[in-house]
């Protein structure tokens, strides 16, 4: 898959989590296999990894603990990793134009 595919797969599975067609495991399992194929930015990939693990440290907390949600406390850091990829995403998007694979 190319990397303009790759970032439109990012971005439809974050527009399916904020519509609730997604969980918030499935969210973090795809947007992980996604930047894990991403070949053309590595600098980006790693910025990517490191917002990404904003959602991960959370729900990886939770999970320990037996918790079935993250805690409200951890919220805010969540919602702002969420911005932020969304933000990462679109400007990666931005730079493809539309049809291109």
């Amino acid at each position: 898959m190319s990397d303009s595919r790759l970032y439109r797969e990012m971005d439809a599975t974050l527009k399916a989590y904020d519509a609730g067609r997604v969980g918030f495991r499935a969210l973090l399992d795809r947007l992980e296999e996604c930047a894990d194929h991403i070949a053309d930015d590595p600098e980006w990939q790693d910025d990517f990894r490191r917002a990404w693990d904003g959602l991960e440290q959370p729900y990886a907390y939770a999970a320990s603990m037996g918790w079935k949600q993250i805690p409200q406390d951890r919220m805010p850091a969540v919602l702002a990793a969420l911005s932020e990829l969304r933000q990462m995403v679109s400007a990666k998007l931005a730079q493809f134009p539309l049809g291109e694979e």
